[in-house]
């Protein structure tokens, strides 16, 4: 008497239930065991006794009216009713091992091959083979259950079990799946061999891991006495990838704003070269998707291809930054972007699944490959300058005496009155630069982008000279502002605009040079609003003749004038001249300005208040060091008139001059009865009147 493991072949055409003892086994027959397929039909069931042999015990019986037989078994069916078997005894050879690989392995009898990666998720099913004991081949005899469970296998550091090629550290049961029947004309008929077994029912894992093996115990429960692990390892991976770019202000990480602004205006935008925040989420492939908790990968940007400005826009670098991992979120708040505008980006994970890269699995985002993808490509944007940086362009030139004749007279030109306005000959010009964090220029702030207006151009004019201070009643309107569709611009004060020093008209002073600076800033406030402000310009450009001041072409001299008209009397025949001369404060006195070779009069400034009929008042040209010339005709009698000399509008106490201004207020003085700087010039003509004893009102010689 032996107790083992046996498997019953028993004949039995009635059917119905079959319960007998032998060998100290008690088997249970039901209809269910039937097999009707098998010649001859049969019942086939499995006993495990004590002992480690296994036998298959076989035999074909006839039914008797008599309780047993010496030659067979007796099985009681119903009241003394047996079937007798003429049995036989086969001993089974203990497998020597299992693998695992897919079920497209080739050919039929393969004992080994690649488990490629999986779906977490998404069904799949995959093949067991039972080794001989050389593991060489199937064990195609090899009959009954084995327990299959997917293990965790990213831990290697425990030592290789040659025997089971399995380590001690793959502990982690990921699944434990319902027990698989070997079963040698079912197996055959799933898989092509005996001895090679198709998982049933299908495995769904719902997360992600990304190295795991199958393990096959044998027997399917107590203790294993032959185990083996998958010489392959594979991937359950997300079925896909969703990332979000998001900041919590234009130039700080956060998840409160969400970074897809495609449009050219308004919306949420960041500076370039800010931090801002990436998630990468890992989904698995069910119903309603779920987040792969486990999945801890590393996303990597794969395409990036530039929308906004369009056309012409070129793509800047996204650098992710450090990535952290927490419940299947890859997360990093350190990605930065150098460019301006939109742009399109896609993330994969190709190094999640790696370990199935050499196996055959496809390297790319199919449902048969390892990449794990995005649906489609994330829109990114608006991304904005992080600051503005301002250079000289063109190094400034005033115009002495505002004028560019190099010379008004013989002299040329060498000052400038206090009062008078001027401007440039050769006129300042910055270059604006948009820049990004780390100070490289954003080319892509341009065309629809490019958001400085004049009205966001600040120009301050300084006087660092001992001296008046500038005169901000004069004109200084808004600058000529230049995209040059590259991150610059061009900055050109206003052709229009006028300086000058103010004129005090209590007090005249003494000459002195210019030295004025100018200082050119730049904004834009277009993202003005909640959570992000005003891009400036991180300092003034000045212009400031490398400390000695804005240059003047002919001279920076200013000098406080006045023009004088003195009395004059002559012949009624004869034109009379009128002396007519330009003065400055010496700091002393007024004297005869004789650098003053620009100053010039017209009929029309000329004033004449007289009873004389027909008189006129001729102007010369130009000044000559200081000294013009103002002629009045022939009178037609004897008498007097008044002449004036309209400088700009009449204050109310002092001289009126009835007349065409002539806009040269800065050569106002103090005459009679004036009390300030503020007067024109007047002067008696008389005509008719000696002027001393010893003169003549006409001489004349005939010879």
């Amino acid at each position: 008497t032996k107790s083992v493991n046996r498997y019953w072949t028993l004949t039995n055409p009635a059917g119905g239930t079959i319960a007998y003892t032998t060998y100290s086994a008690t088997f249970t027959f039901v209809a269910a065991d039937y097999d009707v397929g098998a010649t001859p039909a049969n019942f086939e069931v499995e006993a495990s006794l004590a002992g480690g042999a296994t036998w298959i015990i076989t035999g074909i019986g006839t039914r008797s009216a008599t309780t047993t037989q010496a030659t067979g078994i007796g099985v009681p069916n119903g009241a003394n009713t047996y079937y007798d078997f003429a049995v036989a005894e086969k001993k089974l050879t203990t497998p020597g091992g299992f693998d695992s690989y897919d079920t497209t392995t080739a050919p039929a009898t393969a004992i080994t091959g690649n488990l490629r990666t999986k779906i977490s998720g998404s069904a799949f099913t995959f093949d067991i083979a039972a080794l001989n004991l050389a593991k060489t081949a199937l064990l195609t005899t090899f009959v009954g259950p084995v327990k299959v469970e997917l293990l965790d296998s990213s831990d290697n550091s425990g030592a290789l079990n040659v025997a089971t090629a399995c380590r001690s550290t793959w502990a982690v049961a990921i699944q434990t799946l319902a027990n698989q029947t070997f079963n040698a004309a079912d197996d055959l008929a799933n898989t092509g061999a005996s001895g090679r077994h198709r998982v049933t029912p299908t495995v769904t894992e719902n997360n992600a891991w990304k190295d795991v093996r199958v393990r096959v115990s044998f027997p399917a429960t107590g203790t294993a006495t032959v185990v083996g692990c998958s010489t392959d390892n594979f991937a359950i991976r997300p079925n896909s990838l969703t990332v979000s770019v998001t900041d919590a202000t234009w130039q700080t990480a956060g998840i409160t704003r969400a970074l897809s602004n495609v449009g050219a205006t308004s919306g949420n935008v960041h500076k370039a070269g800010q931090p801002f925040t990436i998630r990468a989420t890992g989904y698995n492939a069910a119903g309603t998707p779920a987040i792969t908790s486990n999945y801890n990968g590393t996303p990597t940007l794969q395409t990036l291809s530039c929308t906004l400005p369009s056309p012409g826009c070129v793509n800047g670098t996204l650098m992710p930054g450090v990535w952290s991992v927490s419940g299947g979120v890859i997360t990093t708040t350190t990605a930065r972007y150098s460019e301006a505008g939109v742009f399109n980006a896609t993330f994969e994970d190709r190094t999640y699944a790696v370990v199935d890269s050499g196996d055959g699995t496809l390297a790319d985002c199919t449902t048969a490959g390892y990449y794990i993808c995005p649906a489609a490509a994330l829109p990114v944007g608006r991304f904005v300058p992080n600051h503005f940086e301002m250079v000289i362009l063109t190094v400034p030139q005033f115009q002495t005496f505002n004028t560019t004749t190099a010379s008004c007279s013989a002299g040329g030109r060498l000052f400038t009155y206090i009062g008078q306005p001027f401007w440039y000959q050769i006129s300042p010009q910055a270059t604006v630069t948009a820049r990004n964090l780390a100070g490289a220029t954003t080319t892509n702030y341009k065309g629809t982008l490019w958001k400085i207006a004049a009205t966001d151009i600040t120009q301050t004019y300084s006087n660092n000279a001992v001296g008046p201070a500038l005169d901000t009643s004069l004109l200084i309107g808004s600058p000529t502002v230049t995209d040059n569709s590259n991150g610059t611009g061009t900055v050109t004060p206003s052709a229009t605009d006028k300086l000058g020093y103010q004129r005090d008209n209590t007090t005249p002073i003494a000459p002195f040079s210019a030295n004025l600076s100018l200082a050119v800033s730049a904004q834009d406030a277009s993202e003005n609003v909640a959570n992000q402000g005003i891009i400036s310009s991180t300092s003034a450009v000045i212009f400031n003749g490398a400390g000695t001041g804005i240059a003047f072409d002919a001279g920076n001299t200013f000098r406080y004038g006045r023009l004088k008209l003195s009395n004059a009397h002559g012949s009624e025949l004869l034109r009379l001249p009128i002396p007519l001369q330009t003065q400055y404060w010496d700091g002393i006195e007024f004297v005869t300005n004789t650098a003053d070779n620009c100053t010039s009069l017209v009929s029309a400034n000329i004033g004449i208040s007289t009873s004389l009929a027909g008189l006129t008042a001729t102007p010369g040209g130009a000044f000559v060091s200081g000294v013009g010339s103002l002629t009045l005709s022939k009178s037609s009698a004897r008498g007097f008139a008044t002449v004036c000399v309209d400088l700009g509008a009449d204050p109310g106490v002092g001289t009126t001059c009835t007349a065409t201004s002539a806009s040269r207020s800065y050569l106002k003085g103090l005459w009679a009865p004036g009390t300030n700087y503020d007067n024109d010039p007047e002067a008696r003509a008389t005509y008719g009147v000696y002027k001393g004893a010893n003169e003549f009102i006409y001489l004349r010689e005939n010879y």
